[in-house]
């Protein structure tokens, strides 16, 4: 957690100062794609991979994978995001946007169950509904780094087999904070 505040205050330092440059340039010229990861998922479990194309000099359209094992730990992510440039453009900007995800996570592992050790598999499915505002700042040789915050909505499935018997899982909704670092390239 420690590690994700630090790189997640680094990434706003930099984005606050390259925002004055921001406002004073305001170039016709934009990247026709970004392709990032999302650095903070690299000291966890996920790996997070994203690219977005510019479908004007103010908005972008594109899509992410995440995936991650440790373990008896196993995940993947898939979705659709999407910004537009309120002040700025597609490579430097101060965007509002969102993010529809699917994901599924999984462990299984060997329970001690009344002095019986059993399987157990958990299931998690979830769908990810995210809206944000972020700055966006591409130096001039491409590298892009991205900060958004904003909130989201998840609506998921949990199941649990344990020796065998499934139980057939709970639906659930929740509403909370994000917080998104992207770093990578431009061109």
């Amino acid at each position: 957690m420690k590690n994700r505040i630090l790189l997640s205050t680094i990434a706003v330092a930099m984005l606050a100062a390259g925002s004055l440059q921001l406002l004073a340039q305001d170039s016709d010229d934009v990247s026709d794609w970004s392709i990032t990861i999302a650095p903070e998922d690299l000291l966890g479990v996920n790996v997070e991979l994203a690219a977005e194309t510019s479908v004007s000099d103010r908005g972008g359209f594109g899509g992410l994978l995440a995936f991650g094992t440790l373990d008896d730990y196993s995940g993947f992510d898939v979705g659709l995001l999407g910004s537009y440039a309120v002040l700025g453009n597609f490579d430097r900007s101060l965007h509002a946007g969102g993010r529809l995800t699917f994901s599924h996570r999984s462990w299984e592992r060997d329970v001690d169950l009344f002095n019986d050790v059993v399987p157990v598999t958990a299931t998690n499915i979830e769908v990810r509904l995210e809206g944000h505002v972020g700055l966006k700042y591409t130096l001039g040789f491409g590298l892009t780094t991205s900060v958004q915050g904003g909130g989201e909505i998840i609506f998921y499935r949990r199941a649990l087999t344990i020796d065998g018997v499934e139980d057939p899982g709970r639906r659930y909704h929740d509403v909370g904070p994000t917080i998104n670092w992207m770093i990578g390239w431009s061109f």
